[in-house]
């Protein structure tokens, strides 16, 4: 199976799972990787974010994942903001 196809059935089972809830259980997930800065599972759970809500079609959930979606970066640059330069970068 390819990597689109796990992470579809991957959406599938998280909506099997809880329903309506879904895109909630899922950018639960996606801030708590990013509050670890996990950044790679943070991404591949906005992947199935997407999946789950383009699935929901007309079906409106009460919030919509581009809040969350706006919410978490709003945080990454936050948290960017606040740590310091590392020495060890070569900047021109």
């Amino acid at each position: 199976m390819d990597s689109d196809g796990k992470l579809k059935q991957l959406a599938e089972v998280v909506v099997q799972k809880y329903g309506d809830d879904a895109l909630a259980v899922v950018s639960a997930r996606i801030e708590g990787r990013l509050s670890v800065q996990d950044y790679n599972l943070a991404a591949l759970w906005s992947l199935v974010a997407a999946i789950i809500h383009a699935r929901m079609g007309a079906a409106k959930p009460q919030r919509g994942i581009h809040e969350d979606v706006r919410e978490i970066a709003a945080g990454i640059v936050m948290t960017l903001a606040r740590e310091e330069p590392q020495a060890d970068l070569d900047l021109p």
